[in-house]
């Protein structure tokens, strides 16, 4: 009988399998980096007034209808917000949904506004943020306001 040389496919096999291996490990670290990559982020400024006052005592947050992280600010004693992202300054580009909350200074604190305003399903306010745009947005809010059911949302003022 004669004899039959393995050694030829098994190399073979190996420099396949190697090459599969790194392309798989290529792939997974590119999709992993873009995963783990900070979205872009840009200055995203306002105002809010209830009733014709600036808002104070309270805060805003900023949640993208796309998914994504939340931007937030605090409001300040003429009702203005500065919105940062995991503490960095910004808010990511796309539509958002904007929530408002209030309160009271005496104890125990009491909202100041409708719940409404601070609810992710029910507020009417919407941010358009966009990447080469001043994104500064006034919002004037009062019992009329009602639910807007699209991303389009309210115009600010």
């Amino acid at each position: 009988m004669s004899e039959i040389n393995l050694k030829p496919a098994i190399r073979k096999s190996y420099w396949q399998f190697f090459a599969i291996g790194v392309a798989v490990l290529g792939v997974t670290l590119w999709l992993l980096e873009s995963w783990l990559r900070e979205p872009e982020l840009v200055p995203v400024t306002g105002q809010i007034q209830y009733d014709g006052k600036p808002l104070s005592n309270g805060f805003v947050v900023s949640i993208p209808t796309r998914g994504g992280l939340s931007a937030l600010s605090a409001l300040d004693d003429e009702g203005r917000f500065d919105l940062s992202t995991n503490g960095v300054p910004g808010a990511s580009v796309g539509t958002h949904r904007l929530t408002v909350q209030a309160y009271t200074r005496e104890m125990p604190p009491r909202p100041r506004i409708p719940a409404k305003f601070g609810s992710v399903d029910q507020t009417p306010l919407r941010l358009s943020v966009k990447k080469s745009a001043a994104n500064h947005f006034d919002f004037q809010l009062d019992e009329s306001l009602k639910f807007a059911p699209n991303d389009t949302g309210l115009n600010p003022n």
